[in-house]
């Protein structure tokens, strides 16, 4: 005859386990993963290099087509 209060006990107790096996696990499994950049041979600086022409790219884009909007608004009245 079991308790009512039984399953939720023993499914509590199986979450501790698996929290405590997931934490053990957890840094080990990091370095296989390839999620550490601090070897990688990405080049940072052209990188950053990108990432600026591409903002810049977009800031031209945005000013041409307020300079067009105004334009037509001027066309038209």
């Amino acid at each position: 005859m079991s308790k009512k209060g039984f399953g939720a006990v023993d499914m509590l107790l199986a979450l501790v386990i698996i929290a405590a096996v997931f934490a053990f696990v957890m840094p080990a499994l990091k370095g296989f993963g390839g999620g550490s950049l601090k070897d990688s041979a990405i080049n940072y600086e052209s990188a950053q290099e990108q990432i600026d022409n591409k903002i810049n790219e977009i800031e031209q884009m945005r000013q041409q087509s307020i300079n067009y909007n105004r334009q037509t608004e001027t066309q038209e009245f």
